[in-house]
């Protein structure tokens, strides 16, 4: 029946820095971006919306070693200075998987704090 997917990409589909070897890691997370692209109009016909959310520098166990590392450096590149909670994704998903979202479909949400150039 009808329904909501929700992919989880990364602000590195979108955006790589020199010398961060992640080269793998970012091209894995634009693979997810044109899945979920492409899920969007192969499943639109049963009613199901595929969309996909890319965090910026999130708090995580994958980004607590780096950030001892560097840190105080890559915090005070970002306009804000500060990096995401898991917990400020959620008004972003539940956005995606409520029925007033119902036109939204084959998108990728940046959840970055403007972390990243545009």
């Amino acid at each position: 029946g009808p329904g909501w997917v929700v992919n989880l990409s990364s602000i590195g589909a979108y955006f790589h820095a020199a010398n961060t070897y992640a080269a793998l890691y970012s091209a894995a997370k634009g693979a997810i971006v044109r899945l979920t692209e492409t899920l969007a109009t192969e499943w639109a016909h049963f009613d199901i919306n595929v969309n996909a959310i890319a965090p910026g520098f999130t708090r995580s166990e994958m980004t607590g070693g780096y950030f001892e590392r560097n840190g105080e450096k890559v915090l005070k590149s970002f306009p804000r200075q500060r990096m995401a909670e898991p917990e400020d994704l959620g008004s972003t998903l539940l956005f995606l998987i409520d029925p007033a979202s119902r036109f939204v479909t084959g998108t990728c949400i940046k959840v970055d704090d403007a972390q990243m150039p545009r």
